[in-house]
């Protein structure tokens, strides 16, 4: 591959991580402040984070009342970059 299509994959990957990274810490200290217990998990915080990837927030705990308006919320703050919530009590655990 040619080494400027390199750098310019490389610097869309490092903005989009960016923006990733500062956009699901606002999501988990807007949904915190509500009462709501939540984490990153996958590609962002393991290492794995491409230009394909999304960001997955798993929902420890939240008032019930709650529960289904999460996604919008998310969805306000991650715009672009898409994202799975992954509701724990739902969650298949193998």
């Amino acid at each position: 591959m040619v080494a400027w299509i390199d750098d310019v994959v490389n610097s869309r990957l490092t903005e989009r991580f960016a923006a990733a990274r500062s956009r699901a810490d606002v999501v988990v200290e807007s949904l915190a402040s509500m009462g709501i217990r939540v984490r990153v998990v996958g590609s962002l915080v393991n290492g794995r984070f491409a230009l394909h990837s999304d960001v997955d927030f798993l929902i420890e705990e939240c008032p019930r009342q709650l529960k289904y308006g999460i996604e919008s919320i998310v969805e306000s703050v991650m715009l672009d970059i898409p994202f799975d919530v992954i509701y724990g009590d739902e969650a298949e655990v193998v």
